[in-house]
């Protein structure tokens, strides 16, 4: 087996994992693993032999996709295989966990229903921007083999370029800095509380409205979107709350550092930080309040210096001697733990994925997008959004089967004027 060269990624056999590829798998549990789904939906019926054709096109061009988790003596690693991707239609839940033994394929499905085209992937791969670069590069090279000419590459991978080490190598150590010191972060007072779940359950309701409405609610309070959307989760879990809310409300919120670090990595390279507000038990709290307290914060949050601080710190603590030396099992209970303590540091998670991009002859064939996190033993609940050609799609999932959180969050964006199309795959 040939050892990870990252100045010749397409003919390596196997990649280590990234900073935060190293938490997700070893979190993974025997029937649950860190699955999130990203999708588009075009103009007309997915052609299923094209889409197929397009996946087995791309698998030399991104080689960092086709991999599947394997274990080793003192840390996992992700190991490419040849075994291609096999289209299917979609005939089940979402985001259900990606199978990590047992098989050769890639850890990764795409599916299709219609005019959707969806990725499903395991977050130990690629995070939420990666996926949706596969994504639209998977799409580009589908227009291609029908006779589309893309004029600019971009925002897509092309089948006729090499990969290079950019994209395959980790991020996180090329933009971390070694005289960080170490850390031992105290848990912040935070408001949790757990919900029944459902094994193998995935309601999903998409709510789909204008970008335009969504940026002028957000600029009456003077926030950004992101900040709007988390005060809107803050607000619901206020009123929806069986007894006042005594501890600090806080929603943790996913930053691709791409965008920050000027890189072209098709792996992880996310930094999730949280936003916060304290009702201190009052019931009297009113919306324009949590949004005054916000504004700012993602800011304030999204700085260089402090961004390139805490991902160094996390770097250094995982490179740590005496950490390397431990086998693997023993360090997967450890990571385990970690990722328990993680999501019990929140109440929940926003992530706002922002515009998405694609070459100009692509575009115009992608209706809307959609993105799912996937729940996680601790978290059943997620909300995330993505927006292209002027539709932010929001999309609420959850893994048990009350509805009150999606009622209040879509009713109250509805009370803010903006006009709001829900759909589920649940059809009651």
């Amino acid at each position: 087996m040939k050892n990870f060269d990252a100045s010749s990624c397409k003919n390596c056999a196997w990649l280590p994992l990234d900073n935060a590829g190293h938490l997700y798998a070893g979190a993974h549990l025997k029937n649950w693993s860190r699955t999130f789904r990203v999708a588009a939906v075009l103009d007309e019926d997915v052609k299923p032999d094209l889409l197929q054709q397009a996946l087995d096109d791309l698998s030399q061009r991104a080689p960092s996709y086709f991999v599947r988790l394997r274990d080793g003596l003192f840390w996992s690693y992700l190991e490419r295989t040849d075994e291609h991707a096999v289209v299917k239609e979609e005939d089940n839940l979402p985001y259900r966990p990606i199978p990590l033994t047992g098989n050769m394929q890639p850890n990764f499905r795409v599916l299709y229903c219609k005019k959707r085209v969806a990725l499903e992937i395991f977050h130990a791969v690629c995070d939420g921007s990666a996926a949706f670069h596969f994504l639209v590069s998977l799409l580009t090279r589908y227009y291609e083999l029908q006779g589309v000419t893309i004029s600019d590459f971009t925002n897509a991978l092309s089948c006729a370029d090499t990969p290079t080490a950019e994209e395959c190598g980790d991020a996180y150590r090329k933009h971390s800095d070694a005289e960080v010191p170490l850390r031992n972060p105290k848990k912040p007072d935070t408001y949790f509380r757990p919900e029944p779940t459902i094994p193998r359950y995935a309601n999903v309701i998409h709510g789909v409205m204008r970008v335009e409405d969504v940026r002028r609610a957000a600029a009456n309070y003077e926030v950004t979107v992101t900040e709007y959307l988390a005060a809107v989760l803050m607000f619901c879990y206020l009123n929806t709350a069986d007894e006042p809310v005594t501890s600090p409300l806080r929603v943790s919120i996913p930053i691709d550092l791409r965008r920050h670090f000027d890189s072209q990595s098709t792996r992880n390279f996310a930094y999730m930080f949280d936003v916060s507000f304290d009702p201190k038990g009052r019931t009297d709290v009113e919306f324009t309040e949590i949004c005054a307290a916000l504004a700012g914060q993602v800011q304030e949050k999204s700085d260089p210096a402090i961004l390139r601080h805490e991902i160094s710190a996390n770097v250094k603590t995982q490179a740590n001697p005496l950490l390397r030396a431990v086998p693997y099992p023993i360090k997967k209970l450890v990571l385990r733990q970690n990722y328990k303590k993680s999501q019990l540091a929140f109440t929940t998670f926003l992530s706002n994925y922002g515009v998405l991009t694609a070459p100009p002859e692509v575009l115009p064939h992608i209706r809307r997008a959609e993105f799912v996190l996937g729940d996680t033993p601790y978290q059943p609940f997620n909300v995330a959004c993505v927006s292209v050609n002027d539709l932010l799609t929001l999309s609420v999932g959850a893994s048990h089967p009350d509805r009150t959180k999606q009622q209040f969050i879509f009713r109250f964006l509805a009370s803010e004027g903006i006009d709001v199309r829900v759909e589920s795959n649940f059809f009651e």
